[in-house]
């Protein structure tokens, strides 16, 4: 860009100089990532049987809406303080309202919208995967039903195979709590059983690339006595 007529580069250097100073100053994503200092980067997931939701921070929509069990685009926002909200697609009322959330420089967050219809909740996740090896593979596990549900989470096996105290890789996942695994790439399954018991309430079996970062996301049942459903939200990129 900086070639040309003397004035053709003046005008570049000023444009360049001025990046900072829009950007610590503008309310308006800053493109997907990673972030650098003085940003972080949001994600959201919608775990809400409410679909079609929109995330806005600062009072401005971030991204299109979003259907249930899906996830949105990353955006780049300000570090700091930041004012989340959820709409449905259209509406001028918030359907949730978080409290004033703190986002750390150079990191990265997953905005979740979970709970019943009836009783939304909105839940802000810090993305601490950490490196991943390679040839491995990074699992966030985050219970998002709209319930109390608790699960031990199963992992590996084969289908079909029995579930028994020996395969909980992790035990009594509460509502909204969350567990980070790391595990072999390739082909993965992941099994539910309500704390204490051995039944299989959701078995999902997908595949994870090599050092990548992923979050399972379990969600409630669509029917009394169904399996509990779930999707798979991508990390954004790291720093």
């Amino acid at each position: 860009m900086l070639v040309g007529s003397f004035i053709k580069s003046a005008v570049a250097l000023v444009s360049i100089l001025s990046i900072p100073i829009l950007t610590s100053c503008d309310d308006d994503d800053n493109g997907t990532g990673p972030p650098l200092d003085g940003e972080a980067s949001i994600q959201f997931a919608n775990a809400h049987p409410e679909s079609n939701l929109v995330l806005r921070a600062h009072g401005a929509a971030r991204g299109p809406a979003v259907a249930y069990q899906e996830s949105g685009g990353c955006h780049i926002l300000r570090s700091g303080s930041v004012d989340f909200a959820l709409r449905n697609e259209g509406s001028s009322t918030d359907l949730i309202t978080f409290p004033v959330t703190t986002l750390a420089s150079n990191r990265n967050y997953t905005v979740f919208a979970t709970g019943a219809a009836a009783l939304p909740i909105g839940l802000v996740l810090p993305d601490t995967f950490g490196a991943v090896a390679a040839g491995r593979a990074k699992l966030r596990i985050v219970n998002a039903t709209h319930s109390s549900f608790r699960f031990d989470i199963h992992i590996g096996g084969t289908v079909g195979s029995p579930l028994t105290p020996a395969t909980v890789t992790e035990a009594d996942l509460g509502f909204l709590d969350h567990a980070i695994v790391d595990l072999p790439a390739g082909a993965t399954l992941v099994r539910l059983s309500l704390t204490g018991l051995l039944n299989v309430v959701g078995s999902y079996t997908f595949t994870l690339a090599s050092q990548s970062r992923s979050t399972l996301v379990i969600t409630a049942p669509p029917t009394a006595g169904a399996d509990f459903e779930h999707f798979i939200v991508p990390a954004c990129p790291q720093s």
